[in-house]
């Protein structure tokens, strides 16, 4: 998994297995969909400020994506069926 620093090398929906990391939150890339996962404080500073704008300049980046789609009639009005939902089983072991 290639690590970005940047979101401006992070290109939503485009390089599979690209994370854009956030302190302990990460966004991974894919090409039908994008994950969030983990935790991250934004503080009120310039810290925190930038960090938003780093999550603002990614999700900017991603809508951008899905209006370009969109206007080229490339975007389906629902999640691709071929995608997994994954689903919670009974532990065997409880």
């Amino acid at each position: 998994m290639v690590k970005s620093k940047k979101p401006k090398s992070f290109i939503p929906f485009e390089n599979e297995g690209q994370v854009f990391q956030l302190g302990t939150l990460s966004v991974e890339n894919g090409t039908e969909q994008l994950k969030l996962y983990g935790a991250h404080n934004f503080d009120f500073s310039l810290k925190g400020l930038e960090d938003l704008q780093a999550l603002q300049e990614l999700c900017a980046a991603g809508i951008k994506v899905l209006e370009s789609a969109r206007e080229r009639g490339a975007l389906p009005n629902e999640r691709n069926s071929t995608l997994k939902i994954p689903t919670t089983t009974k532990n065997p072991f409880n």
